[in-house]
């Protein structure tokens, strides 16, 4: 494990699980930021395997999010569960009280994933290079897994602008995959979520790109904001996922940034968004999530 700290945040990273951010806490306030891992985790991390006993702290999602297979120009790529990040073991190339630098090598995919953390008073930055060392094009796409604590009376902060919402999960809480709902409606607070004894789970994007880079969550209980900033140019897109018990009892939530129009590479691709590194090709963007 890396600590990384100061005199206001402490944070506590495995540089074998992706880099996975298993605690964030705000230290005045004595307040957890990170989903904690409730199950024994005992099976193997291989990529492919099962990613629910993982399910838990803040991690990447690259170069997919659910599983699936793909056919494409450079042939067949099979894509496992979350991707290939959750389940690497990083080489830590840097690092200081406040400060270290990541990086890891793809030799399924053919690509290097970079990415150094600062921690200063406020909060936690995060710059990533990923680029393509293939000879081929790389479908993919990019997305903040960064599942955090569940309290019933915790409240989301959407984009400023945002008007409505797509569902992504079909079946789920919300009904069919890709009904479309208004922030403001009759049937689900947006802005909440699932009372503990639902049971539920539900997956949704902002409809369409998002008016500005800036989410968060409000915990009213402690007075605590978690803030979460990125490049809406890189990542137009913001998912959220929440799980109310309904996912194995799990109680948790994620505001999910990405640069795939869905929760699917191939979908993503039919859609007509670029889901793609070309060969050579880097992407190069930066979040920052702030505990105050």
């Amino acid at each position: 494990m890396i600590v990384l700290e100061n005199s206001h945040l402490k944070v506590v990273l495995d540089p074998e699980l992706g880099g996975k951010i298993v605690s964030f806490i705000n230290k005045g306030k004595n307040f957890e930021l990170a989903a904690q891992n409730k199950h024994e985790v005992t099976l193997d991390k291989a990529p492919g395997k099962c990613f629910g006993r993982y399910a838990y702290g803040m991690d990447d999602a690259f170069p997919n999010l659910i599983s699936e297979v793909v056919d494409c120009d450079c042939g067949r790529l099979v894509y496992p569960d979350h991707g290939e990040i959750w389940s690497a073991k990083f080489d830590v190339s840097g690092t200081a009280r406040e400060f270290v630098s990541l990086k890891w090598n793809s030799e399924k995919f053919g690509y290097q994933y970079r990415k150094i953390m600062t921690l200063d008073k406020t909060g936690l930055s995060i710059s990533y290079r990923i680029t393509n060392t293939a000879k081929r094009e790389l479908p993919c796409y990019w997305t903040w897994h960064g599942l955090v604590r569940f309290e019933e009376n915790m409240r989301v902060l959407w984009p400023h602008g945002t008007k409505g919402f797509i569902n992504a999960q079909d079946g789920g809480l919300l009904g069919s995959a890709g009904k479309r709902y208004d922030i403001t409606n009759g049937f689900y607070d947006f802005t909440g979520v699932p009372e503990t004894r639902t049971m539920y789970t539900a997956k949704f994007f902002v409809e369409g790109a998002v008016p500005e880079g800036r989410c968060g969550i409000y915990y009213p209980s402690h007075d605590v904001t978690y803030y979460l900033e990125f490049d809406s140019s890189t990542l137009p897109f913001l998912g959220f996922w929440v799980t109310a018990g309904g996912f194995q009892g799990d109680y948790n939530c994620a505001l999910e940034p990405t640069n795939g129009s869905c929760d699917s590479v191939s979908k993503s691709l039919q859609s007509g968004w670029r889901a793609k590194l070309m060969p050579g090709e880097s992407k190069v963007f930066a979040l920052r999530l702030s505990l105050v």
